[in-house]
């Protein structure tokens, strides 16, 4: 009660238009005492890990983020996250429960595009701009990832993420995060540099790269040594503890942009690398694990 009355009291005149723009509930009957309102109230302040301003926060983004999303973008944003959008959320009285169900995952699939955060920071990382510049990127990569069974199965060997089969939301969730966060690569001249068929060509090296070395305990443990790396002996490259950036670590690259690094060389010849991997095997190199 004290967490619903609290809402209630901070929503500005702004912040109530949103409301009706996303729960379809108006203005005018945003009011103590009307039973769809008082509902939104309770449901919104009782959800888990509700944080008043969080959510005060959010909210003009949500609306923004609904309102950018038109013609194919929507399209994109609907693939992706398996809702369809609506018009409108206003609903008339007496809708039956699946419009109902409907607008509920519509609209929790805008909120968790805002209030997207980097899974290494817990940082937002949402800017509309730059998510719908990445949207169609994501889309592209989607599609690929769920219709061809080798290169989703690169990808699930490197970075983890199932493009299919999903046990539940949170790992179809998992996977969609995972395919912005790929297609958000930069480097110094371009903000944005996300070339599809060149990730996948990479990728298919890197999976070579990756999987010769598991195979090959002592080769894995001259590879990590060598090179600063903790991949794991078994497993997605994604289990390796340094396998992104964090802010701990910030001069650390991580052990997958390493091995697309290494292996996105064009001059880069995997047999002739693991022969200098034998060369310069050290004993012991086969239960090498690097303390952290």
């Amino acid at each position: 009660l004290p967490l619903a009355a609290g809402l209630h009291n901070t929503l500005t005149t702004p912040l109530r238009n949103h409301i009706a723009t996303l729960f379809g509930i108006p203005v005018t009957s945003q009011v103590a005492g009307n039973q769809p309102y008082l509902k939104f109230l309770f449901d919104v302040a009782g959800s888990p890990g509700f944080i008043q301003n969080d959510f005060v926060t959010i909210l003009p983004k949500v609306v923004s983020l609904y309102q950018a999303l038109t013609g194919t973008a929507r399209d994109n944003f609907n693939v992706l996250f398996a809702v369809t959008l609506p018009s409108s959320f206003v609903l008339p009285a007496g809708a039956p429960q699946t419009d109902i169900e409907r607008n509920n995952a519509a609209r929790k699939a805008l909120f968790d595009g805002a209030g997207a955060a980097d899974p290494r920071t817990g940082q937002s990382i949402h800017v509309l701009a730059d998510f719908l510049t990445l949207l169609p990127k994501a889309r592209g990569l989607f599609d690929v990832l769920t219709t061809n069974a080798t290169h989703a199965n690169h990808y699930l060997k490197i970075f983890g993420a199932r493009s299919a089969g999903w046990a539940d939301a949170l790992e179809r969730q998992k996977f969609i995060g995972s395919l912005f966060n790929t297609v958000s690569s930069r480097n110094r001249r371009e903000r944005f540099n996300f070339k599809q068929t060149s990730f996948l060509n990479v990728l298919k090296k890197v999976y070579q790269l990756f999987t010769a070395l598991q195979a090959d305990p002592k080769r894995l443990g001259t590879f990590n040594r060598l090179y600063f790396t903790n991949l794991p002996r078994a497993g997605s490259a994604s289990e390796s503890p340094t396998a992104f950036r964090t802010p701990e670590n910030p001069r650390h690259i991580g052990d997958i942009t390493f091995l697309f690094n290494m292996a996105g060389d064009p001059k880069f010849n995997l047999q002739k690398f693991l022969r200098k991997m034998d060369l310069n095997y050290r004993r012991g190199d086969e239960n090498f694990e690097r303390s952290l």
